[in-house]
């Protein structure tokens, strides 16, 4: 269900209450979803398809997309190449969207993302962008409803939150890809802060302007550890070393293994600009007005970057410096990885050697073989083996019939040719003579050897033989 705050003279509420979907949106946007799933039902007839995301949660902002699920039974087959394609052609037929060649992000990721644009009537008057994916359903529903409980039972927090993702849109920290947080990232931020403040023994505070103040104020504490490491949500305290400095890591709630924020490489400067923006509210103080509100949150003045050209530059020279930070990261953690399994054979040889020095003492192999302690000691043990090699040879010649005729081994000596007699090559090239090719008859000799070879005259067919 949405969220509607309730009428009140905060200038913060009100002011986050004007910024989230009108209820023609959100009827809009409940129709959008009624007539994908008639798309979809007759293509996947068991499959279930919710919506996800900040609509269902009642932290959509004005102008937001739908994340759309699409869940099917364990036993179904359904391929990233043919599931996107089919529902491209079919949204198409029916009319949902433009006929445009089909939008798919992450291709070779998990969870690929089908993306396309319902087109506005004169009834709607908006633009609605639609993502669909396909992924298991209950990890999706079990974000939902924990960020649901755990915003719902902190007065305050959501129109904090709605207030929070407005700035970062308008200050161009929205966008993962470039650096930014994202608005998952910053409500993960929301919900760590508020369970690591309560943690520390601290009332929580009541108004959106309490809120705002203490989040932004955490956060821009100059020895805050968060940006060092994985935060965990649920508690909001590091729990490991993060992949790269200065970025906020938190672990995702329901699936532990996936990190969000990894890319927020910008994290830093983000931290520059909510410094300013709480020094401005401390200066206004609780009885902001509302267009002040407004301003701050919805139009951001940034000095540094001006026009769009600007903005894309800056974000792609973000993304690059993430790249870099992440390579570096990952060659730092196989460089260690490469340690740790230098260690690992270390002690693998040295308790290998243990055992076998154990198991010698067990046989009472110890004290037979001696060790050399010096160079005439060691010239002995040599001679003592060379004498007993000596031996073995000698009885297995004794042993083997090998013949001992010291004349006939002189005279294939003296028949082999010594390497000055031996003519080279190219000399014995040049002495012989061309012959032309002639007919090869066999030698008498070879007659005599091989046997006739009798040739039968092809039989005539007789009544007989038939």
């Amino acid at each position: 269900m949405a969220f509607r705050a309730a009428p009140s003279t905060d200038a913060l509420t009100n002011v986050a209450a004007s910024l989230l979907l009108s209820p023609t949106s959100y009827f809009l946007r409940s129709q959008i979803l009624a007539r994908q799933r008639a798309v979809i039902e007759p293509i996947w007839p068991h499959s279930t398809v919710i919506s996800v995301g900040s609509w269902p949660t009642g932290l959509a902002l004005r102008g937001s997309d739908i994340d759309i699920v699409i869940s099917v039974p364990q036993n179904t087959i359904v391929r990233t190449s043919t599931w996107a394609q089919r529902l491209h052609r079919a949204n198409i037929f029916a009319g949902l969207s433009a006929n445009t060649p089909m939008s798919l992000v992450g291709r070779l990721s998990p969870a690929p993302v089908l993306k396309y644009v319902v087109p506005a009537t004169e009834d709607t008057g908006e633009d609605v962008a639609v993502d669909v994916s396909y992924q298991p359903l209950g990890p999706m529903v079990a974000r939902n409803d924990f960020i649901t409980l755990q915003l719902g039972a902190r007065p305050g927090a959501k129109e904090a939150l709605v207030l929070l993702k407005a700035w970062i849109k308008a200050a161009d920290f929205d966008l993962p890809l470039y650096g930014g947080i994202g608005s998952y990232g910053l409500t993960l931020s929301m919900v760590a802060f508020l369970n690591r403040y309560e943690r520390v023994g601290n009332k929580l505070p009541k108004t959106p302007w309490a809120v705002l103040t203490e989040y932004l104020r955490f956060y821009t504490h100059p020895d805050l550890e968060m940006f060092r490491g994985v935060v965990d949500v649920k508690t909001g305290v590091v729990q490991e070393p993060g992949p790269v400095a200065n970025t906020l890591v938190l672990a995702d709630p329901v699936l532990r293994l996936h990190k969000v924020g990894e890319k927020s490489v910008r994290i830093m400067e983000m931290v520059k600009a909510m410094t300013r923006l709480l020094e401005r509210l401390e200066s206004a103080g609780p009885g902001i007005a509302e267009d002040e509100v407004l301003k701050m949150f919805t139009s951001i003045e940034n000095p540094v970057v001006k026009t769009e050209e600007e903005r894309e530059a800056q974000r792609m020279l973000a993304a690059r410096a993430g790249n870099k930070a992440r390579r570096s990261a990952q060659q730092k953690t196989g460089n260690v990885r490469v340690l740790k399994m230098g260690e690992k054979v270390a002690n693998v040889v040295e308790k290998s050697t243990e055992e076998a020095a154990e198991v010698s003492q067990a046989e009472g192999l110890e004290g037979e073989v001696e060790v050399p302690k010096t160079e005439e000691e060691s010239k002995e043990v040599v001679e003592k083996e060379a004498e007993k090699v000596e031996e073995v040879v000698e009885k297995v010649v004794e042993a083997v019939d090998v013949p001992k005729e010291e004349e006939q081994a002189a005279q294939v000596v003296k028949q082999t040719p010594k390497a000055e007699e031996v003519p080279k090559v190219e000399e014995t090239i040049e002495a012989t003579p061309e012959v032309a090719p002639e007919e090869t008859k066999p030698s008498e000799e070879a007659a005599d050897v091989l046997p006739e070879v009798k040739t039968e005259e092809p039989r005539k067919e007789t009544a007989e033989n038939r």
